[in-house]
């Protein structure tokens, strides 16, 4: 739980800052609430799909992966921010699907091998590094996240290029 509580505040950081970087968000404004509903609601939906029918959960992680981006950049509320993310995948499911398993095979195949590989003698080693590993693999899913919101973004017209 308290593992949980620090991965999503540190989420909200990582997020906020690469999209304040990007020119996409105030540094000034909040949203960690909003945040705090999108990531509950989307991992419930994802774990429910993933939990009755695999493929369902698959397709919400793809449709969601943007939802956190949107609710700090655009302010939406938790709600607005998974239906806009479910809209701005559309159609693009499977590159999507193809990038975030560029992120998350690696991690499996590594904490398999861990799993595998570690004696039993070495509980702190093995829980040091299986949890070093999911917070980079974490980290790696929220920059995808930001680079999906930032490649979904409409093409600015050159009129508005001029008065941006």
């Amino acid at each position: 739980m308290l593992f949980s509580i620090v991965e999503l505040g540190f989420q909200w950081w990582v997020t906020a800052s690469l999209l304040v970087g990007f020119g996409k968000r105030d540094s000034s404004a909040g949203g960690s609430g909003s945040v705090i509903g999108v990531s509950i609601l989307s991992e419930l939906g994802i774990l429910v799909g993933l939990l009755l029918f695999v493929i369902p959960g698959v397709v919400a992680l793809v449709r969601w992966s943007m939802a956190v981006p949107i609710v700090l950049s655009e302010r939406n509320g938790a709600m607005n921010a998974l239906r806009e993310s479910w809209y701005r995948t559309e159609g693009h499911f499977w590159p999507i699907l193809g990038l975030l398993l560029i992120i998350y095979t690696p991690f499996l195949v590594l904490l398999m091998a861990v799993g595998a590989l570690m004696p039993s003698t070495l509980v702190l080693t093995t829980s040091i590094l299986v949890n070093a590993v999911v917070s980079l693999t974490l980290v790696a899913g929220w920059h995808a996240a930001v680079a999906l919101l930032l490649a979904s973004d409409p093409p600015m017209q050159p009129l508005e290029e001029v008065f941006a």
